[in-house]
């Protein structure tokens, strides 16, 4: 069981550092190009970026969404010393919704103010938040894959960090019931609510 769990973790890390750079390029990929619209005039090119508006916007915040969760994989990674084979799995599993990302964010440059791109989205979005905390789960209880001067004041520390992006999704996936702008947007939330826990911790 020992060597299993002695694998390096470099190969993961590399792996996981292409698909968050694939899966942020693609973003940009999929806003509609002018080229294919036969555009002749500089008012017809000006009326077609406005319309394009949605696409830019939901383009702006996935990308946000997507550097966001690599800065937490990169901060949890740090102490994460080994991996075993369910921990590789847990991450493919990880990175699977985060190459969904741009599909279900196209959906919703498209389709803005529809239900089923909205819930698409957050249920993508909750998927990422509560594999990134079972990765930390997994990875921190009895240190499995950490270093073992880990202390449980940084354990905690993280774990409540990630709970709050798994409460926070799924805060959100109930309030597309009733309105799917705020539920699009409570994600702007995450970062209010930890900085005030960390203000109050001080």
């Amino acid at each position: 069981m020992a060597e299993e769990e002695n694998i390096s973790t470099r190969r993961l890390e590399a792996l996981t550092d292409g698909i968050f750079a694939f899966s942020m390029t693609l973003l940009v990929i999929f806003i509609d190009t002018p080229q294919f619209h036969h555009l002749n005039s500089p008012e017809q090119l000006q009326r077609y970026l406005m319309e394009q508006y949605p696409q830019f916007v939901s383009y702006l915040i996935t990308f946000l969404v997507v550097a966001n969760f690599w800065i937490i994989h990169h901060h949890i990674s740090r102490f994460i010393t080994k991996t075993n084979i369910v921990s590789l799995w847990l991450n493919i599993l990880f990175m699977l919704f985060i190459v969904l990302l741009p599909f279900s964010s196209m959906i919703v440059g498209d389709f803005p103010m529809s239900w089923g791109s909205i819930f698409l989205f957050v249920v993508n979005l909750f998927c990422i938040c509560t594999l990134l905390f079972i990765i930390w789960l997994y990875a921190s209880r009895h240190k499995r894959l950490t270093s073992s001067d880990l202390n449980y004041k940084k354990v905690k520390e993280i774990s409540i960090g990630l709970l709050i992006g798994v409460f926070y999704s799924a805060l959100s996936i109930v309030i597309s019931f009733f309105n799917v702008s705020i539920a699009l947007y409570i994600y702007l939330l995450i970062p209010v609510t930890r900085g005030v826990l960390k203000f109050f911790k001080k």
